[in-house]
């Protein structure tokens, strides 16, 4: 393990989906931007561009990096806080 690398920050491949909470989804165009810990988005149906932390996004996601597109699934309560829904 590099010294710069966060034990604590896990990504989706190391989560299990039985603990997450209830997902949202949405189409997505494509990734704009992607920072260690957030991604930039375009939504399909909107175009609406909305950065998005890599933590709320659900392991059922098709979306987790810079060149992918299809499904994005958010956990719920992020999308309904940041008014997504």
């Amino acid at each position: 393990m590099s010294r710069d690398s966060d034990p604590f920050d896990l990504g989706p491949e190391d989560r299990d989906d039985r603990d997450e909470p209830e997902g949202a989804d949405f189409r997505i165009e494509k990734v704009l931007q992607e920072s260690p810990k957030a991604l930039q988005v375009v939504l399909e149906d909107t175009g609406d561009i909305k950065w998005v932390p890599k933590s709320v996004i659900h392991t059922n996601s098709e979306v987790y990096k810079m060149g992918d597109t299809g499904k994005l699934v958010i956990f719920m309560w992020f999308a309904e806080q940041e008014k997504w829904l």
